[in-house]
């Protein structure tokens, strides 16, 4: 497990070690890499960040991801979750990177914690930054 310094979540996940919350600030962030990939120098990246507070992805989640592959951009996905420490493992073929971390910092430390566990997106022909946050209504 990979750590990166954050902030403190707003709740405690499922089978979340307990620590005092002055503690949290404190402690190292923790994530994983399900899946890494070179980055290719003459490649669009995007860098998305997603929340899911049981780890799957929902459909809309992954048809926004299809789209921007299919848009030609090279997926580097970040998987925010209160259910980290149950070792999820979000079903996405089609992203190149996938990182897998606390849901703490939300959008930012994500993104934060992209650009530093990448390095060398200076390299590559473009980096863009968005989030795919759905939520499903029913009649």
């Amino acid at each position: 497990l990979g750590k990166i310094l954050g902030r403190s979540p707003s709740g405690q996940s499922k089978g979340m070690i307990k620590a005092k919350a002055a503690d949290i600030h404190r402690r190292p962030v923790l994530y994983r890499i399900d899946r890494n990939a070179k980055l290719d120098p003459d490649a669009d990246w995007l860098i998305l960040v997603v929340y899911t507070p049981n780890g799957a992805l929902s459909q809309c989640q992954k048809y926004q991801i299809e789209t921007f592959v299919q848009a030609g951009y090279a997926v580097a996905l970040v998987v925010n979750t209160d259910s980290f420490f149950d070792y999820v493992k979000p079903d996405c073929p089609s992203a190149r990177i996938v990182i897998v971390r606390e849901n703490v910092g939300f959008d930012f430390g994500a993104w934060k914690l992209a650009v530093e566990v990448l390095g060398g997106l200076s390299q590559v022909r473009s980096v863009s930054a968005t989030t795919a946050y759905c939520r499903c209504i029913t009649a």
